[in-house]
Order: structure tokens, then sequence, then C-alpha cells
């Protein structure tokens, strides 16, 4: 049964750290490790492998300081933290599945930009690279004109953080901001195409870098390098009459839309520059 939180409150966009999610997972140990010796056997591995202190004690016993760890820790402490308990607890029962389930669960509802696999390491959905070039463009769809495109662009994430990827929505979401910025930039033209291209932006370019022969012939290698990425992302394009695609390898979903990111904020550039 889905939430209302899940239904109308999830993000459409990656965070980096939540503290939901950081509550849930410590909750999550809390369950798992209710007892005492449990407990304590996995706040000691963690301590030896992290170096950092979990066990603590009060006036009558000591115990285990997952509050510390979960609330106020590091979170590559946090996840190393899930990768031990997965290999510790018991499988009776299929418990050791169920904790991977749940603690998988947690962090694509708290729409975190981490994934874990099955043997409960924890991974990047994204790089920091990936993200950075994300960034980039977002600052250049900041005026008034690009507001559809802005719109496409939170597709774009609204299809990354689906789970499974929808590495194929991901995709037509990032062509369809360069689609919107070229029909800005010329308009009455309806799609992004080789001859749309050619005809449109190559002229533009050779006109820009006119008394710089160097630029000019770095810019048009780039405009061959674009001209490359619309035509492979056109096997992803849903034709009216055929088969939809299927969705396409994970690390190739995610090559396509990084570099899209990259000539939509070249694009911008390029067309912002006649103005």
């Amino acid at each position: 049964m889905t939430r209302y939180s899940q239904r109308y409150e999830k993000s459409e966009t990656l965070v980096s750290d939540s503290a939901r999610m950081r509550h849930r997972l410590e909750t999550l140990v809390r369950d798992f490790f209710s007892a005492k010796t449990d407990s304590h056997k996995l706040a000691k591995m963690v301590e030896k492998e992290c170096g950092i202190d979990v066990m603590s004690s009060s006036f009558y016993e000591a115990y285990a300081d997952w509050e510390g760890v979960f609330r106020r820790g590091e979170l590559r402490d946090i996840f190393d933290t899930i990768q031990f308990g997965y290999g510790l607890v018991p499988n009776y029962q299929s418990q050791n599945i169920k904790f991977l389930e749940c603690a998988s669960r947690i962090l694509d509802e708290e729409a975190v930009g981490y994934r874990i696999d099955e043997n409960a390491v924890v991974y990047r959905k994204v790089d920091g690279a990936f993200e950075s070039v994300r960034q980039r463009l977002i600052a250049g769809l900041d005026v008034d004109k690009y507001a559809a495109a802005r719109a496409h662009l939170k597709a774009v994430d609204k299809a990354l953080l689906h789970s499974p990827m929808d590495g194929r929505g991901a995709i037509r979401g990032i062509f369809d901001v360069i689609e919107n910025v070229f029909k800005q930039a010329f308009v009455g033209q309806t799609h992004v195409n080789n001859g749309a291209l050619n005809s449109k932006l190559k002229p533009m370019i050779e006109n820009m870098f006119a008394d710089d022969e160097q630029e000019k012939r770095v810019s048009i290698k780039l405009f061959d390098g674009f001209t490359n990425w619309v035509n492979a992302v056109h096997f992803y394009r849903h034709e009216a009459g055929k088969p939809e695609p299927h969705q396409p390898q994970e690390a190739t979903a995610l090559v396509l839309v990084s570099q899209g990111y990259s000539h939509a904020r070249w694009l911008i550039g390029i067309v912002d520059a006649q103005i």
C-alpha cells in the first residue's frame, strides 16, 4: 500500500542527506539488533572497521549508542553499519533478506542519491561529476524563456529516481530540454534532427567564430559530437506505429543523460550569445 507521503510528498530530486533516512535506518538497526548481545556485536565491528566510538555506558550498563551514529555520524559510517548489519543478521527465516529489502526501501522512499546492491553495499546513484554538470545546466536555464525546459529537467530527475531507474524516460526528458532550447532559438523549427542542426545551428556557429579559425574548428567538432548524440538518442524516442523501445542499460542511460546535460549547457551558451 502506498502511503500519502509517498504518493504526494516524495521529492522528485535527489538529496545528498536526509534526517528522516537517518532516523529510519537507525530504527531498522534497533529492530533487527534488539538483543543486547547482537547489538554489541555489531557495534564492536563498526568500531573496529570504521574507527569510531559506538559503545557507551551509563551508571547501570554498557550500550550501543546508535543514536549517536545515525543522527550525528558521517554518512560513510552509517552506510558501512548497514552493510555490516546485513552480514550479521541471522539468516533465520530470511531475516537478512528482509533487512536488506527494508534498507533499500528506505533509501528509495527518502529520495536520497544512493542505492544498495544485493550485498548491502551502498553506491551513489549518480557521481559527483554528473551532479556538477546538472547544476551548471540548471543555472543556465534560470531565465523565464526556459521555464518549459526546466519542467522537462524535473522529468529527468523523476525518471532517474524511479525504482528501477526509468532510463528511457530520463533520456527522453533531457532531449526535450534540448529541443525546447533549440525551438526558442530557431522559431518555426519543430524538431531537432540532422537537417535542422545542419541548416540552423552549424551556420550560427560558423558565423559566431568567423574571425577565430581555431575556435571555429573546435566548435564544429563539438557540433559533430552533439549531432551524434542526437542520432543516438533517437533510438529511445517512440515513433507512432512502432513498438516502444526497450529500456537501456543503466550505464548507457547515465552516459546519455550526462552528455545531454553538457550538450544542453553548450547549446544555451551558443544561442544566448547571438541575442
